[in-house]
């Protein structure tokens, strides 16, 4: 009893930085995080979370504990309501605060600058490419077809490998005369299309960019 009552006051103490981690998987996409990752990312969640929430009020204590009594175990939450306020702001601030610097790439960038790394902050090279480059693309389909759109939604997991391509367009690969349509119109809104079908993406430049300029970017400086 003794040692069940004390693994269910770690558990507790790490409670604020489960909530966290949980509430961060719901707002950014990406793989499922193993079980070690996940006790040690609510192990650190739990520190900053209980760290900040001392430096406010200048004492800490656990969201809840345990104990046991006659043979039977009781769930005590903290009595101090204002702690318990403290504590639920940064189970929410930090995790929302966290994913926005992961989309903006704002720590991967910082360090990229100091040549420290070349990675991002995106989880795979796929996700990484949609998100940071905002302009129009041309997918080559496996059947010689192409589509010319913009990617307005894609998968996050390069394995489902989806794109919804917005205002898509046939290019006209038949074009032979000046006066033949570059461009044939679909009048869809957009196309769902499976990376199975894809051949290769062409990302085009946008107004007024060159190959100078593409040559300058965050990755080649």
């Amino acid at each position: 009893m003794k040692l069940s009552i004390e693994l269910l006051n770690v558990l507790g103490m790490i409670l604020p930085g489960l909530m966290a981690m949980k509430l961060q998987d719901a707002i950014t996409t990406g793989d499922d995080r193993p079980f070690y990752e996940q006790v040690i990312v609510a192990l650190i969640y739990s520190y900053i979370i209980y760290l900040l929430a001392g430096l406010v009020l200048n004492s800490w204590e656990p969201l809840v504990t345990f104990k046991g009594a006659s043979g039977s175990m009781e769930l005590i939450l903290s009595p101090n309501k204002l702690h318990i306020l403290w504590v639920i702001i940064f189970i929410v601030f930090l995790p929302i605060t966290f994913s926005w610097l992961k989309q903006k790439d704002i720590p991967m960038m910082w360090l990229r600058s100091l040549k420290v790394t070349n990675n991002s902050s995106m989880d795979n090279t796929w996700g990484d490419t949609f998100h940071n480059e905002k302009r129009m693309i041309q997918v080559y389909l496996k059947d010689e077809r192409i589509i010319r759109g913009w990617p307005h939604r894609y998968s996050s997991d390069p394995e489902e490998g989806f794109i919804y391509l917005a205002n898509p367009v046939w290019v006209n690969t038949d074009a032979s005369e000046d006066d033949d349509e570059d461009y044939i119109e679909t009048n869809a809104h957009g196309f769902l299309i499976s990376r199975q079908e894809i051949d290769f993406i062409e990302f085009s430049l946008k107004q007024g960019e060159t190959a100078e300029s593409v040559s300058k970017g965050d990755w080649n400086v």
